[in-house]
């Protein structure tokens, strides 16, 4: 089969009722056809985004995605057409809105068995069976690498936990809260490292989530068998986690994971800067696994970040990306920013210990005026910290920013497909 020239992606949006699981079909008047939610990507967008996306155009219903499930391949007018789907449930305490007017007549919640006698094209059928085949509700466990930082020998400071983000890294952040928050939110668990908070505060302001520091989770500081120990609770635990930290660290975490969860590690754990591997659990097994790649091809604007498509914390006021946060090492040019620092104990991270003077809080006006309508602060907590500390911190700070908009992805760049590496596979 020749390579795929247009890619499309969707979801088999379920709910459990009482007479059992139901998913969600449309009829479309112009093809006068029954079908799954799904729709062609969109210039330089990631699947991930086109799948959401197409699900709430077409059903009016914020989806949260599942496990990945098996591509359909067809020809579409003679050119090679590639669709992914994800199993997907709606997101809870969302508002539903109207499907888009003209493309969709109908929405109907069927079981399993009345979906596939209603479907129009067997290609659907395959997906349909690819889900009820296997475990319909799963857990993510996702294994992020931190962003960009530039190249490490350009730092000079001693402690290499305080090496922030660069320019690319922080345009990455910025758009990975809108990839991560496809699977929902979840538990944001992330080094000491300032690199790896500051890769978490996008998605933890858009999905009105705290941002935890684990010295489990942070190479040269955890003591011997204390990353084991912490992962083994996060599986038990069975709730939808993020963990951000270092790729050699998170190597070792994906070949812990897979032993734990029954599984074969892949063959090559490694991450590039912004890339994540999401687990698919379900059962204390592993069910199937996912990676994704997080390129900068466009400018993101931090209102986008933050949720302007409907997430529920828009906020327009907030101009850029490079607003969205500084390096921890400046937090008190934040607007405002509250620290809460007591009982120090003296192994306290400089990635903490640099964000403001010892004792002191911070709080300044916005060159706007006064801040309304802001997301919920983000809380930055040590847990590996017996006393407690707690970084309370929401930016507003307004300022332009115009980054370098960099070219389409090399076609070999994609661990997964190179036929679709330029969506950041």
């Amino acid at each position: 089969m020749n390579p795929p020239e247009i890619f499309a992606a969707g979801a088999v949006l379920w709910r459990p009722e009482a007479e059992g699981t139901k998913v969600a079909l449309i009829h479309r008047p112009k093809y006068d056809d029954w079908t799954i939610p799904k729709g062609k990507v969109k210039k330089r967008e990631h699947l991930l985004r086109t799948a959401r996306r197409e699900v709430f155009e077409e059903t009016g219903i914020r989806p949260i995605l599942g496990r990945r499930l098996s591509p359909s391949f067809y020809d579409k007018d003679g050119r090679p057409k590639r669709v992914d789907y994800w199993a997907a449930t709606p997101a809870p305490n969302r508002q539903t809105a109207t499907p888009a007017e003209g493309e969709v007549d109908q929405l109907e919640w069927l079981s399993i068995e009345d979906a596939a006698e209603r479907l129009s094209y067997d290609r659907d059928l395959r997906v349909l069976n690819d889900f009820a085949s296997g475990p319909i509700r799963t857990v993510p466990l996702i294994l992020l690498r931190h962003a960009a930082t530039g190249a490490g020998a350009d730092w000079t400071e001693d402690d290499d936990t305080l090496r922030p983000l660069d320019d690319t890294g922080r345009q990455q952040a910025g758009a990975l809260a809108k990839l991560l928050s496809c699977f929902g939110p979840a538990t944001a668990i992330g080094s000491t490292s300032a690199r790896c908070v500051e890769t978490l505060l996008p998605y933890a302001i858009r999905e009105d989530v705290s941002v935890t520091t684990d010295a489990a989770f942070t190479v040269g500081m955890a003591k011997p068998g204390q990353t084991e120990e912490r992962l083994d609770e996060l599986l038990a635990c069975a709730t939808p986690t993020i963990v951000c930290a270092d790729d050699e660290l998170l190597s070792e975490l994906a070949e812990l994971a897979c032993d734990r969860l029954g599984a074969a590690a892949p063959t090559d754990t490694s991450l590039p800067e912004g890339g994540f591997r999401v687990l698919h659990i379900a059962d204390g097994k592993l069910v199937t696994t996912e990676q994704h790649q997080c390129p900068v091809a466009t400018v993101e604007r931090l209102s986008e970040a933050v949720g302007t498509d409907g997430a529920g914390h828009a906020n327009d006021r907030v101009e850029s990306i490079s607003s969205l946060y500084r390096p921890l090492s400046s937090l008190a040019s934040w607007a405002p920013v509250i620290a809460e620092l007591s009982a120090l104990p003296i192994t306290l991270p400089s990635l903490l210990s640099t964000a403001l003077p010892l004792g002191r809080s911070a709080a300044t006006s916005s060159p706007a005026g006064p801040v309304s309508n802001m997301p919920a602060p983000v809380i930055i907590s040590n847990s590996s910290l017996s006393q407690g500390i707690r970084l309370i911190a929401v930016p507003v700070q307004l300022e332009s920013y115009s980054p370098t908009v960099t070219g389409p992805l090399s076609q070999d760049s994609s661990p997964v497909d190179p036929a679709v590496s330029r969506f950041g596979w």
